[in-house]
């Protein structure tokens, strides 16, 4: 599915759904999933990983490429579902959930939670 406009490359959105089999068709406001948004090059990056149970060295061999682009491949994608990470918390991230901790406006846990990735 496409997600751009071919005219003025705004964002399309997703207003009609028609079923295969009866023909009914349901208007409205859909979301598609974080997953629909990525390319079909990523999702296929994804498909290895899953069926390689995230076996960064079956995923280079299945795909033919070096360790750092399968990493970075990883990174990117998680980047593009929006998904925080340790890594990817700067250095001004952290220091405000600890200071938020220090001053009670969190929980340990809440502070784990949120240095590790979790929301």
């Amino acid at each position: 599915m496409i997600r751009q406009c071919p005219i003025c490359k705004s964002e399309l959105k997703v207003s009609e759904l028609t079923c295969t089999k009866c023909g009914t068709v349901l208007k409205g406001d859909f979301q598609g999933c974080d997953f629909c948004n990525l390319s079909k090059q990523d999702q296929e990056f994804i498909k290895v990983f899953l069926k390689t149970h995230g076996s960064i060295k079956e995923v280079e061999k299945e795909l033919g490429i070096s360790y750092p682009t399968v990493k970075n491949r990883l990174k990117q994608i998680i980047s593009n579902l929006g998904i925080k990470t340790k890594e990817s918390l700067t250095r001004d991230e952290r220091l405000e959930v600890l200071e938020k901790l220090e001053k009670g406006e969190l929980t340990p846990q809440q502070a784990v939670s949120l240095l590790e990735g979790r929301r």
